[in-house]
């Protein structure tokens, strides 16, 4: 689990739940981040990346959704629209 990662890791590991999270994830991805890699296949998963991907897009911030089904919001969508998500 994260408890175990070097601190290192764990200093690049924010939990999304509120505005005040989101505006912390925009300041780095505003801020020289590469990479932005998302842990999970739901809305708010899918909220997130569009709009980092929108924010990151003129200095090049590469998305990396990370899920745990074969499909984004596998539960909600038929495969067409989850794979047009992925676009």
């Amino acid at each position: 689990g994260i408890e175990e990662q070097p601190d290192y890791i764990k200093e690049r590991i924010t939990y999304y739940h509120n505005l005040s999270d989101f505006k912390q994830i925009d300041h780095v991805v505003k801020n020289g981040a590469k990479t932005f890699a998302i842990f999970g296949n739901g809305l708010l998963c899918c909220e997130l990346a569009c709009a980092m991907a929108l924010r990151g897009k003129s200095s090049g911030v590469k998305v990396i959704i990370i899920m745990p089904s074969k499909r984004l919001m596998q539960d909600i969508l038929p495969p067409y629209l989850s794979q047009w998500l992925r676009k």
